[in-house]
């Protein structure tokens, strides 16, 4: 009989499979249309500027929205994940997005342009906490950083495609057409993630839904290490919960500050660079054309970068590699400037 406690340990321990790359594949495919979804307004700014006449705190605020609602999705939806499993919560949040794309298409004033992307970003914020569980807990150790790389790397593949969907789209059919496609392009993934999206092991294992025993041996035979699989012996909870406070402790307190500054900085630039760009390069006298492509350079680097980042941080530790990075990356913001 197999033991069933092995099975994330014989994942991580033998070659990758095609299902296993397929997981990957899916879960690069939600962070692409992702990319497309946060940035599909940045490339659009300029026409929805200038069809509601709004001024640049009113862009502001609709460029801000969609950020929002990926902080809330991500503070308020990812607590689900252990009581439902990643499975429904990653076709949850798909379906918010979509509709939330959907809903974007089709608005008459620019306030309902924002409720619907605060929706979209929900979406996008429950797709980015648990999109990585996944792809890290069905990669084995061998390959798990390089797996890692090619989900990240779709973010930008999605800004990319993003951006040349904006540049044909809009001049042709205007700037709804935009997102309308994303809404599509993310309904038909939907339906993709429903018929091949496997459940995490860990969720199975731990909290034993009904069926949990099945559907692990299914995913099991999927991988490609048939075995009686059993489901261990059920613990009652335990409640060792520690609270938040004490991540503020004298012990982690130094650490918590410097991981949150270094991340919120992180983030703060890469978003508004993201953001605001093109918009602010059609001020200055582009094309929307130009402006756009523009744009897309910058995730097209983030594709390249996250590759390179997964391939070097095989080889050094991930710290020194993401050192480098961050050095490399404000150099060329500042030449940028200049």
């Amino acid at each position: 009989m197999t033991e069933t406690l092995s099975l994330r340990a014989k994942i991580e321990q033998s070659p990758m499979g095609a299902y296993q790359w397929m997981i990957v594949v899916m879960a690069a495919i939600m962070n692409l249309l992702d990319g497309f979804d946060v940035l599909a307004l940045a490339f659009t700014a300029t026409a929805i500027r200038g069809e509601f006449g709004l001024t640049g705190v009113e862009l502001g605020y609709l460029l801000s929205a969609g950020l929002f609602g990926m902080t809330a999705g991500s503070l308020f939806l990812a607590p689900l994940a252990d009581k439902i499993g990643r499975r429904p919560l990653l076709l949850m949040a798909v379906s918010l997005s979509a509709i939330g794309m959907l809903g974007s298409a089709f608005i008459s004033q620019y306030q309902w342009l924002g409720f619907w992307r605060v929706i979209t970003g929900l979406g996008v914020g429950g797709i980015l906490v648990g999109t990585n569980v996944i792809t890290s807990e069905y990669s084995s150790r061998k390959w798990r950083s390089f797996a890692i790389s090619v989900y990240a790397a779709g973010f930008g593949i999605g800004a990319v495609l993003g951006g040349m969907f904006a540049v044909m789209l809009q001049g042709e059919y205007g700037w709804r057409s935009v997102f309308l496609a994303g809404a599509i392009l993310t309904g038909l993934l939907l339906v993709v993630l429903f018929i091949w999206l496997p459940e995490s092991i860990d969720f199975l294992t731990s909290k034993q839904p009904k069926n949990a025993e099945v559907r692990l041996n299914l995913i099991a035979k999927r991988i490609g290490l048939d075995g009686d699989w059993k489901l261990p012996e059920k613990m009652e909870k335990i409640k060792t919960k520690l609270p938040i406070s004490q991540l503020f402790s004298e012990k982690y307190l130094h650490s918590t500050l410097l991981i949150w500054t270094a991340f919120f900085a992180i983030m703060f630039s890469f978003y508004f660079i993201s953001s605001w760009t093109p918009a602010l390069l059609k001020e200055a006298g582009m094309t929307t054309e130009q402006s756009v492509s523009v744009g897309m350079m910058i995730s097209l680097g983030g594709t390249c970068g996250a590759l390179i980042y997964g391939l070097l941080a095989s080889r050094w530790t991930a710290r020194s590699v993401l050192i480098l990075f961050t050095i490399l990356s404000s150099a060329a913001i500042i030449t940028f400037i200049l």
